[in-house]
């Protein structure tokens, strides 16, 4: 994962939160690894400019904002009108990909599906997905 572009105080506690959510467990609540305050959460795929961006979240970003990689891809948290944490993201350490576009702080519980990396044996591929409550419990 990639340094974030906004400055904040979250985003190693995230990754490394995020690093040990992966090790640990098939879910887990985005509360949990983003344990700070935000309301929503924003999947922003690469080459989207700034403005579709801004228009996205509903409020300015600081710094550079697109992405020019498609291994990239940015989360960002927003509380109230605030962005929070705005950080860069690699599809190899956890892909978002197929994640909802907007996630609220209520509806964050996410499943971790690890599958075999297609261009490195020695390596898994691993993808985050959104969750509801009464799918998981379907599930199990």
């Amino acid at each position: 994962m990639q340094a974030s572009r906004e400055s904040s105080g979250y985003a190693q506690a995230f990754r490394t939160n995020l690093n040990e959510a992966i090790q640990a467990n098939s879910t887990f609540r985005m509360t949990d690894v983003a344990n700070f305050e935000w309301d929503r959460m924003y999947r922003i795929d690469p080459y989207m400019p700034r403005e579709a961006i801004e228009e996205i979240i509903g409020t300015k970003l600081k710094g550079s904002a697109e992405l020019t990689d498609e291994l990239f891809y940015q989360l960002i948290f927003v509380k109230e009108d605030e962005v929070v944490l705005n950080i860069i993201m690699d599809g190899i350490t956890a892909d978002f990909s197929s994640s909802k576009r907007m996630t609220e702080r209520a509806a964050s519980l996410f499943r971790i599906e690890k599958i075999p990396d297609a261009y490195a044996a020695d390596r898994e591929t691993v993808l985050i997905h959104n969750v509801m409550e009464g799918d998981l419990a379907a599930k199990e």
